[in-house]
């Protein structure tokens, strides 16, 4: 939950600024918005090195061993190496600005790019923490820290954009908020990890040092698959072929499909590693297997019919939201949908191949699929533009998935639930058609107001009726009855037991 309320206030909290920022920069500018914050993107991966990924199995595994030298060592490399990482890079954007605004037909006036090298710097730190604390499994500490961040985001971006400035003054705004960010960050890790420890010397093994930088390297180059296959890499090509405004099409396309993914799927999908490391450090491999079945249910559950709304609710919520100007974005996001769905569910599978340590898998595959993606928006994009960059970027997408199961599958000796996801995918197409038929007769506001209401409903009747609900799952839902306030509990109670009586 509290890691659900982490990235759900940063999902919407894009989302949102977005909105205020399509309506009220136009295209051009929203894309040149867009292009700028794509470019801070890449440069967090750059500086990222895999330390996030190493930290939260390497510190997951010495708290189920209960070694508390480990952890702290590994605290303190966490934050050296990603800390000099980021300003050594700050320092090579600032140098190379002048050239970068020539390269991607970015105005001339090179402080844009000064201004994403100065903001690297809150943003990475803030970044390390969160990382930090979801190693600990801390993630009431990370809901914090970016509730009151983004909440701060959205304020600045809506004083800003009213004030009637610009894309400058927006990142400038973004660097004051981010800066605030860091004191509260560093209270939570001073109780978790004493700051004066952090500044002694380092009591970690060279064996665990050397084993955890050695991960950390697999690990920037997934981190390295993962943003060219789900992080809009293809921009990169955009703006050097089309304009800026294709650019913000294509961004808006992706905003839904990855907000949706972000406040549910991959909020509990990305808990998962911590867990699995724990497990692993104790040795039960019975429980991983069950971690591993039972995850990707649920997060089939959640991410399919997501995706079969937005393909049916596309049209309504592009022009309510954005304008009738961003009408290109609609068939773009249709199509971003399918790989998105997919990608609610890859946690589950991806989770496992990192607790097993074998990081250098996902890379090798990850590798194959770069090619690939490379290849076709090299040969789409100058013809086709956007459209090109989206089906350029679904093929990979869509074959990474299969590929990590069959590999966790036969390492752990449990099938894939393939007639569960039969069943979820027959569900959300029941629901998907009803969305669609509705936002086809009716109105973009009405459609938009009966749809999402309608579309769940119709969605857990379908469930219920594919008989995809089971005793175990309402044991687990009716756990969650005494964390309710007490005016709830009744109400939640009636409708869990009227579930039972169903399932039965």
């Amino acid at each position: 939950m509290f890691n659900f309320i982490s990235m759900a206030a940063e999902a919407v909290a894009v989302f949102v600024s977005s909105i205020v920022l399509a309506r009220h920069l136009g295209t051009e500018q929203y894309g040149l918005y867009a292009f700028m914050i794509w470019f801070l993107s890449l440069a967090a991966l750059v500086v990222s090195l895999g330390m996030k990924e190493m930290t939260k199995r390497f510190v997951g595994e010495a708290v189920g061993q209960q070694n508390m030298n480990t952890v702290k060592g590994l605290v303190q490399l966490h934050l050296v190496i990603r800390g000099a990482a980021a300003l050594l890079t700050c320092g090579l954007i600032i140098a190379l600005s002048s050239f970068l605004a020539r390269l991607f037909d970015v105005p001339p006036d090179s402080t844009y790019f000064m201004l994403i090298a100065i903001l690297l710097l809150p943003y990475i730190l803030l970044a390390i923490f969160s990382g930090i604390f979801a190693a600990f499994q801390k993630y009431e500490y990370a809901a914090y820290v970016g509730l009151i961040t983004s909440l701060l985001r959205v304020a600045a971006v809506i004083i800003v954009v009213f004030s009637g400035f610009g894309v400058k003054e927006v990142l400038i705004a973004y660097m004051g908020v981010w800066a605030l960010g860091i004191p509260m960050g560093l209270f939570l890790l001073s109780r978790l990890v004493p700051l004066r420890d952090l500044l002694s010397p380092s009591r970690l093994e060279p064996q665990t040092r050397n084993s955890a930088l050695k991960y950390s390297m697999a690990a920037l180059g997934i981190h390295g698959v993962d943003y060219f296959l789900w992080r809009q890499a293809e921009v990169m090509f955009l703006g050097i072929y089309r304009s800026v405004e294709e650019v913000g099409f294509y961004n808006i396309a992706h905003k839904i499909p990855s907000m949706a993914m972000h406040l549910v799927p991959l909020a509990m999908g990305k808990v998962l590693l911590p867990t699995v490391a724990e497990q692993f450090g104790r040795g039960d491999m019975e429980k991983v297997k069950t971690i591993y079945v039972t995850a990707a249910r649920y997060l089939m559950m959640l991410s399919f019919p997501i995706a079969a709304g937005g393909i049916a609710l596309a049209k309504p919520i592009i022009n309510i939201l954005y304008g009738y100007e961003y009408a290109p974005a609609i068939v773009l996001m249709q199509i971003v949908c399918v790989p998105f769905a997919l990608r609610g569910i890859i946690h589950s599978v991806s989770s496992i191949i990192y607790g097993l340590k074998e990081p250098v898998f996902i890379l090798k595959i990850g590798i194959i699929l770069i090619c690939i993606s490379i290849g076709l928006n090299l040969w789409l994009i100058p013809k086709y533009g956007a459209i090109g960059a989206v089906i350029a970027t679904s093929v990979p997408r869509m074959i990474a998935l299969p590929i990590y199961i069959r590999f966790v599958s036969r390492k752990l000796g449990v099938p894939w639930p393939l007639g569960d996801t039969a069943r979820v995918v027959l569900a959300s197409v029941i629901m998907g058609l009803i969305a669609f038929m509705l936002q086809y007769y009716l109105g973009d506001i009405l459609s938009l107001c009966l749809g999402v209401p309608v579309g769940i409903i119709v969605y857990a009747a379908a469930l219920l009726a594919l008989g995809l609900v089971k005793p175990q799952d309402l044991r687990i839902l009716k756990q969650f009855e005494s964390r309710l306030p007490f005016t709830l509990r009744k109400g939640y109670d009636a409708i869990i037991s009227f579930l039972e009586r169903f399932v039965r």
